[in-house]
């Protein structure tokens, strides 16, 4: 799983991500939002999340893989949300 990463101001990778562990949704992205917030992450001044991470929290997406007992039909596949995630956080 590939993803844009933030290791340090102004310091940015594609990198190879861990696929979610069982019971998790893969979720593939189809738009990310790039705000404020996410270009002061990337200057470095703003100090709240810890590095690496991965930038974009206003994310519009496909529903991949669910957990357990997840049926794909139209109405739960396509997903939005804004959100903030720490690499390998859990939550």
């Amino acid at each position: 799983m590939k993803a844009l990463l933030l290791r340090g101001p102004r310091e940015v990778e594609v990198a190879d991500l861990p696929e979610p562990p069982a019971g998790w949704s893969l979720v593939r992205t189809k738009l990310a939002g790039i705000c404020g917030t996410d270009k002061a992450f990337y200057r470095g001044t703003y100090p709240l999340f810890k590095r690496p991470l991965v930038p974009g929290h206003e994310v519009v997406g496909v529903v991949e893989e669910g957990p357990l007992n997840y049926v794909a039909d139209s109405a739960s596949r396509f997903i939005g949300s804004t959100l903030y995630i720490e690499l390998n956080s859990v939550f």
